[in-house]
């Protein structure tokens, strides 16, 4: 099977490049070990994304066990908790919106940017105003 990213080095930096789009990103750093596992890491997240949740779930686990579980009512009441009264009440405000039901409960790790963009167009669609 084909690799996803190549790896390349332009002075001392070293570089990955995308086969299928040739786009190129900085790997940032000028040890050659470094950078190749950092592009096999790539690659493998390119071949395994399944096996590659779980072992990010493994390390945030390790680092901070209740991050896995951490949802999104977590942030809104901590947003809400902090700052002057004014920020403390827009916030209890905006978050109390229906826009905000299907995020609400979903884990930190479980999202994605579609699950923003859903809040987004929804308060869009209803109006929803985060002016004071």
């Amino acid at each position: 099977m084909k690799t996803k990213f190549t790896m390349f080095r332009r002075g001392a930096m070293f570089y990955m490049q995308d086969s299928a789009t040739g786009k190129q990103t900085s790997l940032r750093t000028k040890d050659e070990a470094e950078a190749n596992s950092l592009l096999n890491a790539r690659n493998a997240a390119q071949q395994q994304p399944t096996l590659n949740l779980h072992l990010a779930r493994a390390y945030l686990t390790a680092s901070d066990p209740a991050f896995v579980e951490r949802t999104w009512q977590t942030v809104m009441e901590q947003l809400q908790s902090r700052g002057k009264d004014s920020s403390r009440e827009r916030y209890a405000s905006v978050f109390k919106s229906a826009s905000f039901n299907g995020l609400r409960n979903k884990k930190l790790l479980e999202t994605t940017t579609d699950d923003f963009f859903a809040v987004f167009k929804d308060m869009v669609g209803n109006s929803v105003s985060t002016d004071g």
